[in-house]
């Protein structure tokens, strides 16, 4: 009987190891976004220019913007510098923003209070703003403040 539980004890260790070391955490698989062709129908295209302001103690920088919203609630922000500096996506659930130095932020609904690029989606059908952002002027000549962060964004979008 003794060797029994002794048998009884290293085979109860040896599952619970396996499932240890084999069980591991489950990893959220990461989204696939589909490719937006801004041609097809539906979508609406604004082109334009920016200053970008990220934070209080950064550097004002100019360029390109590239604004497209799909009527199914997706959008495609390019904000462009000789090469394409940020680029955003939205697609009514998910927002997703990439910078050239390979960061990476995404989310879900509702927006973050940061990242004024994901705030002009919202100019075009005149909807409420993340929480701490300020706008005026329109699209024809928009100016974007974050209170919290200091972040601003200005400049104009031409009708499509």
């Amino acid at each position: 009987m003794h060797k029994w539980l002794i048998a009884r004890r290293w085979a109860s260790f040896f599952l619970l190891a396996a499932a240890l070391c084999c069980g591991g955490c489950q990893t959220s698989h990461p989204y696939v976004w589909a490719a937006f062709d801004v041609t097809e129908p539906g979508w609406k295209v604004w082109n334009g220019q920016a200053v970008w302001k990220p934070r209080r103690s950064i550097p004002e920088l100019t360029g390109d913007v590239l604004l497209a919203v799909n009527t199914n609630g997706s959008a495609f922000i390019q904000f462009t510098k000789t090469l394409p500096f940020a680029m955003a996506r939205l697609d009514g659930q998910r927002w997703q923003i990439d910078f050239p130095d390979h960061r990476i932020y995404k989310g879900h609904y509702p927006l973050p209070r940061y990242f004024a690029w994901l705030q002009l989606p919202a100019l075009t059908e005149g909807r409420p703003l993340a929480e701490g952002w300020t706008e005026t002027g329109g699209l024809a000549q928009f100016d974007l403040r974050s209170r919290l962060t200091g972040e601003t964004l200005h400049g104009y979008l031409l009708p499509p």
